[in-house]
């Protein structure tokens, strides 16, 4: 059990927020904690009429560069690891480049995925990269290339597909019969 230093309660463990970074215990418990964060919102908002999180980026670009880099960094990071879990290339045409890489919903439910988990079906993204990988990267997941997946869209044929068998077909109209 815990002591809050303020109203004297005492709470478990559990009722306060860990900060791994820091590497402490808040002081506050969690119901506090958010109770003085969302009066403090309120209060900069009626002093400033703007929120608090729009203020600091128009007032400082450089802090919002430095954020969006953090994010690009991050966002990077994690579908490097996507991609390499799912075997680093696009099972249909083998591209490797990292850029043009995405997720594809074996069972085409990626409308349903992204509702679920974004609340709007045209929004993919990290959201939906996370979700894959709290779940333990399911087989129902697999890598295709940007031209592959968006080909295979509506259940049409990849060009990689088709180019493959005009290929053969092409070939095999100049091999002589060995018959």
């Amino acid at each position: 059990m815990k002591r809050w230093s303020k109203c004297k309660v005492e709470k478990d463990e559990s009722e306060f927020y860990f900060f791994k970074k820091r590497n402490y215990t808040n002081s506050y418990c969690k119901a506090c904690f958010n109770r003085i964060s969302k009066q403090d919102r309120e209060k900069y908002k009626e002093q400033t009429g703007v929120a608090y999180s729009t203020e600091w980026k128009r007032k400082d670009p450089e802090h919002r560069e430095r954020s969006n880099a953090w994010d690009r960094s991050r966002n990077q990071k994690i579908k490097l690891q996507l991609v390499a879990v799912y075997g680093g290339k696009c099972t249909c045409c083998g591209e490797t480049e990292p850029q043009f890489l995405t997720l594809e919903h074996l069972n085409k439910d990626g409308q349903q995925h992204r509702e679920a988990v974004n609340g709007n079906k045209n929004r993919g993204g990290m959201k939906i990269y996370l979700d894959v990988i709290k779940r333990g990267f399911p087989s129902e997941y697999t890598i295709l290339c940007m031209n592959c997946n968006f080909s295979e869209k509506d259940s049409r044929s990849c060009p990689h597909k088709t180019a493959q068998s005009r290929e053969y077909k092409s070939f095999q109209s100049f091999m002589p019969n060995m018959n």
